[in-house]
């Protein structure tokens, strides 16, 4: 859910045209050809196609990664050599979107995605060599004539069923910045889960209360990767009157330069008493990640 890109624009390298002198509709996927260097073995690229509106507000297009250690393909990693030049392509996730007249096409390309994507183990400086790439837009030419379109249909859905709403859902979601220590927090809460904008509520035809809320809490500090830590935890709920189930589980993922150390717990309870409980630790060797 990425909100106004101007937010990320201190943290990447970001190229736009001049203001359109027409609409430009694309259609397709979109590729970042980058001809770049290195100066640590392990290192990824991330690619934002991005609407610049007039007034500055930024929006998201497309976007997409590459692991540089996979440049040739996932089967064979290969760590990068230390200045040398690679011609690697980026594609980003298709997309059908209108740019409109008096708005800017941005491309904004970063070394870091976080928490979107894991950190590279060691600090990265990427070097762009901008004579040598380009971005490839898949332009739709308009319709010679409007009747060439048709509408869309109306969506076929079974009808719901009843039901009563016993907790509004919830949303919450934040970034912050510690001006002490400069680390970043990202968090999203959300009372309803799966279930949209009901936190709780009873499906009447068969009387079965159900729940969903989750959290999730991502921290960096930007000049460690390895201070990445990602937190989750997530309650589900269910019951009728005279029994009641609920599962808790939670996962905290954290690094080092040669590992992923990854914690998780679940819990379950039977009428508010725990009848099982199991946990897990895990230590991931880094592979050319």
């Amino acid at each position: 859910m990425p909100g106004d890109q101007g937010l990320d624009a201190f943290g990447s390298l970001q190229f736009d045209t001049e203001p359109l002198l027409e609409r430009v509709e694309i259609l397709g996927n979109v590729r970042a050809v980058l001809e770049l260097a290195a100066d640590r073995p392990h290192a990824f690229v991330a690619a934002r196609l991005i609407d610049v509106a007039p007034n500055g507000s930024a929006t998201m297009v497309a976007r997409g990664f590459l692991n540089l250690t996979q440049r040739e393909g996932r089967d064979d990693p290969q760590p990068l050599q230390n200045g040398r030049r690679y011609r690697v392509e980026v594609q980003l996730t298709g997309t059908a979107y209108s740019f409109p007249v008096g708005h800017r096409i941005g491309l904004a390309l970063s070394n870091a995605y976080w928490p979107i994507v894991w950190p590279s183990p060691e600090p990265v400086t990427l070097t762009v060599f901008t004579g040598a790439s380009q971005l490839l837009l898949p332009v739709r030419a308009p319709e010679s004539s409007p009747d060439a379109s048709r509408p869309c249909l109306e969506p076929v859905a079974a009808t719901p069923s009843p039901m009563t709403v016993l907790r509004k859902g919830r949303v919450e979601r934040s970034v912050s910045i510690d001006q002490i220590t400069q680390e970043v927090r990202h968090r999203l809460y959300i009372d309803g889960g799966v279930f949209g904008d009901c936190g709780k509520f009873r499906l009447d035809d068969i009387d079965m209360e159900m729940s969903h809320v989750f959290e999730r809490i991502y921290s960096i500090k930007p000049d460690d990767p390895n201070s990445a830590r990602a937190e989750m935890t997530q309650s589900y709920e269910m019951g009728r009157t005279g029994w009641q189930v609920k599962i808790d589980a939670g996962a905290e993922m954290t690094s080092t330069a040669a590992s992923f150390e990854l914690n998780a717990w679940v819990e379950a309870y039977e009428n508010d008493k725990s009848v099982f409980r199991r946990e897990w630790r895990k230590s991931i060797p880094r592979t050319q990640v």
